[in-house]
C-alpha cells in the first residue's frame, strides 16, 4: 500500500455527541476527504460540503435505503457503498478499513460516541488498533477529544483553560512519564482500573510526555471540558 497524496481524512458515524455545528464546518471545509458510516451520513447532508463517500448497511440513516434518493447525491460525486446488516464489521470499522486500504495515515473521527455504549466502547477499542496499523486516528466530540498514544516520547498541545487530560490503558506494562503538567510523573506504572492519570492540566507548552510499553502497548489520551452552561 502506498500511501496517497491527501493523506488527512474526516470520518462522520452515527453516535450523537458531536462537535458543535460551526466546528463541523470547519473541519468539513478543512477535510481532504470525507466518508460516512452510515447516519453520519445525516449530520452532515446539509452543509455545503462535498461528501466523497458513504459506506455500512443503512439501516440507521433516514434515506439512504431509497436508491432515487441516493442518485440525487452520485450526481454531485458521492459514492455509495452497501454491506449487508449481519456482517462481522460496524459501520465505522469498515470505513476505518477503507481509508487505510486507500493510504490514509490520519483520520478525525466524529460521532463516534452517543447514548449506545457499546459502540463508543468499540469505537474507542479501534483508536488504538488503528494505531497498531500505522493509522493516527483521532476522535472529537463536543467536550472530549481522544486519540492513542504508542511508546514514545510526545509534547502536546496546550488544551483551552478549563480542559483536563487523562490518560488510560488497557496494556498491563505501560510506563507513563510526564514534564510539564500540574501533576508530574516519572514512570509511573498505568494500568486498567486506576484513576492516578485523571484530571490533570497542561501548564507548559515545553511540556513532555513519554510512553515506554511492553510488547507494543500505549496510552489513550483525553481532553474533556464540563459540559458548558446554556
Amino acid at each position: 500500500m502506498n500511501p496517497i497524496e491527501k493523506k488527512k481524512a474526516l470520518l462522520v458515524a452515527g453516535g450523537e455527541d458531536l462537535p458543535a455545528p460551526d466546528r463541523i464546518a470547519q473541519l468539513l471545509e478543512k477535510a481532504d476527504y470525507v466518508i460516512c458510516a452510515d447516519r453520519g451520513f445525516d449530520y452532515v447532508k446539509g452543509y455545503d460540503f462535498p461528501i466523497d463517500r458513504v459506506v455500512g448497511d443503512f439501516d440507521s440513516s433516514s434515506r439512504l435505503g431509497d436508491p432515487a434518493y441516493r442518485k440525487i447525491w452520485e450526481e454531485k460525486g458521492t459514492s455509495f457503498e452497501s454491506f449487508p446488516t449481519h456482517k462481522d464489521d460496524t459501520d465505522s470499522e469498515l470505513a476505518l478499513k477503507i481509508l487505510l486500504d486507500m493510504g490514509f495515515q490520519e483520520v478525525l473521527f466524529l460521532g463516534g460516541t452517543g447514548s449506545r455504549l457499546d459502540h463508543s466502547f468499540s469505537n474507542l477499542l479501534l483508536l488504538e488498533a488503528f494505531s497498531k496499523r500505522g493509522m493516527d486516528v483521532r476522535m472529537e466530540g463536543r467536550n472530549n477529544q481522544v486519540r492513542f498514544l504508542p511508546t514514545g516520547s510526545y509534547v502536546l498541545e496546550m488544551a483551552e483553560e478549563g480542559t483536563y487530560v487523562s490518560f488510560f490503558t488497557l496494556d498491563p506494562d505501560v510506563y507513563l512519564s510526564l514534564e510539564g503538567f500540574e501533576y508530574d510523573l516519572d514512570r509511573f506504572h498505568l494500568v486498567a482500573g486506576t484513576s492516578r492519570a485523571v484530571s490533570n492540566h497542561i501548564l507548559s507548552p515545553q511540556n513532555r510526555m513519554e510512553v515506554r510499553a511492553e510488547g507494543g502497548g500505549g496510552v489513550y489520551c483525553f481532553y474533556s471540558k464540563d459540559e458548558e452552561d446554556t
